[in-house]
């Protein structure tokens, strides 16, 4: 089994769930939470206690804001203890609400409340990792933070006013998906936070052995007693021992797919993974690979880099695609606006399913810390229709047709590329070619890459070293990781 070989542990999940887009997930999460009877721990890139769980016609209920629910929770279970680690440097990206979001998660929250800001990183690096186990017994983990622009519908409708955010502004469409587990994977997910917790504070945390079941009673699993195996990345710093679990894991899935590699992805970029695609499309019987990623990045600094990073993996991959086995697409909306994919999925043939916060860039593979959940088939017939099933209600979602329409059509033509593409339309919500234009200087791109998505911790003089170097016009610095691979 490849989980086997690649990822951290492997662990028995009673019940499973992919939760696709952020208002089914906040849901769940909200039910799961009001369940719990001894701890809810959280750790995430951010954080914001005004983000709404649940959102009902145009109304936001107050009530429903994440800091006053988990207040109300707090007081009315005085004996459980509520845990929130935030990556520290996120507060630097929300200046405007820090003062009032450590006030009234800190020094007015009630006593079993505890949120620590997360510093411990090499410089640069982010804590990136999306979880929420509640009790040891229900885990979360997938793409999305607790902040408010998260929250979308599968219809992705435009100008929706639920989307409404606290400026006024409607926030963008928005693709995102986690998975829901049960059992002994959540207590190992509960294990990792801990570990996590200590670093950051240095106070340990003790595991909950009790019988609560803190599973929402309205959701039904996509999947029963499936094994679920936890990839890990983390940089080499300090007394911690780095692992890039995450990236042996998409090296290994990507070498041993047979017929279909899907993926859906922030970004496209990963020097390794890049390398590994383009091996695999140069076989003549390789596997079809369908990539679906958001045309244009979230910020400018994004898009300054990673845009550019996009662009020449398209190139890249598409100067390789010899046999034909490629295809890139961009959700777009039924107004023609770009959907953004701010998922993390990868499903090879029907035989492996990942669900996580990992991005395919470098800096996911050794540099960030990441954590992502992987259900293996190992050849059961149950597990392998589900995992079907996830892409074809994936590929329904963004080609605005049934999952049974996706399932007829790869069933007919025996191609998944052939498949999305008698099913692509012109108008409504749907899949258009992705492509990109944008003139690329390789050394300038090679650069920016160092800078901003680097494989593993670098000392910052270098870093410098290599900046002044390129402006000046000298020789080029040469980049060294001091991370070990």
């Amino acid at each position: 089994m490849i989980t086997a070989q690649t990822c951290w542990r492997t662990e028995t999940a009673e019940r499973a769930r992919v939760l696709i887009d952020g208002a089914a997930y906040f849901q769940a999460v909200r039910e799961a939470m009001l369940q719990a009877e001894h701890s809810i721990h959280i750790i995430g890139w951010d954080f914001d206690h005004r983000s709404r769980l649940f959102r009902d016609g145009n109304k936001s209920d107050g009530s429903l804001q994440l800091g006053s629910f988990l207040r109300d929770l707090a007081k009315r279970r005085p004996g459980m203890s509520i845990r929130i680690l935030r990556w520290g440097n996120s507060v630097l990206l929300n200046l405007g609400r820090e003062l009032k979001h450590i006030f009234r998660l800190g020094w007015s929250s009630p006593r079993n409340i505890h949120y620590h800001r997360d510093l411990g990183h090499p410089f640069g690096a982010t804590h990136h990792q999306k979880l929420i186990i509640i009790d040891d017994r229900v885990a979360f983990c997938g793409s999305l933070d607790l902040v408010e622009d998260r929250w979308d519908t599968p219809e992705h409708l435009e100008d929706d006013p639920r989307r409404r955010l606290r400026s006024g502004d409607i926030a963008s469409t928005r693709h995102e998906v986690a998975m829901m587990v049960q059992g002994a994977v959540a207590r190992a997910l509960g294990d990792l936070f801990r570990e996590r917790w200590l670093q950051a504070t240095g106070y340990d945390v003790s595991a909950f052995h009790g019988d609560s079941d803190p599973w929402p009673p309205s959701i039904q699993p996509d999947f029963r007693r499936v094994k679920v195996a936890i990839a890990r990345t983390m940089p080499v710093w300090r007394k911690t021992r780095g692992c890039r679990e995450v990236e042996a894991f998409h090296l290994a899935a990507i070498r041993h797919a047979r017929r279909y590699i899907y993926i859906e992805n922030q970004y496209l970029a990963g020097r390794r993974l890049l390398s590994a695609i383009c091996e695999r499309l140069a076989e003549a019987d390789g596997p079809e690979i369908v990539i679906l990623n958001p045309e244009n990045a979230e910020s400018m600094m994004e898009e300054a880099s990673m845009g550019a990073a996009r662009a020449y993996a398209i190139r890249l991959l598409r100067d390789a695609d010899v046999h034909g086995h490629l295809a890139l697409y961009r959700p777009v909306s039924a107004g023609g606006r770009q959907i953004y994919i701010h998922s993390k999925v990868l499903i090879f043939d029907d035989s492996l399913l990942k669900i996580g916060s990992s991005n395919l860039n470098n800096r996911s593979m050794g540099f960030d810390t990441e954590c992502d959940l992987v259900i293996e088939s190992d050849s059961d017939e149950a597990t392998s229709t589900g995992i079907a099933d996830i892409r074809a209600i994936l590929l329904a979602e963004h080609l605005g047709c049934a999952p049974d329409q996706v399932s007829a059509a790869l069933e007919e033509k025996a191609s998944l590329i052939q498949a999305i593409e008698s099913l692509r339309k012109s108008e409504g919500k749907r899949l258009e070619i992705l492509d990109s234009d944008l003139p690329i200087n390789a050394d300038s791109l090679l650069h920016d890459l160092q800078l901003l998505d680097p494989e593993a911790p670098a000392r910052p003089f270098r870093l410098a070293k290599l900046h002044l170097a390129r402006k000046l016009g000298l020789r080029r610095a040469r980049y060294k990781p001091s991370g070990k691979r």
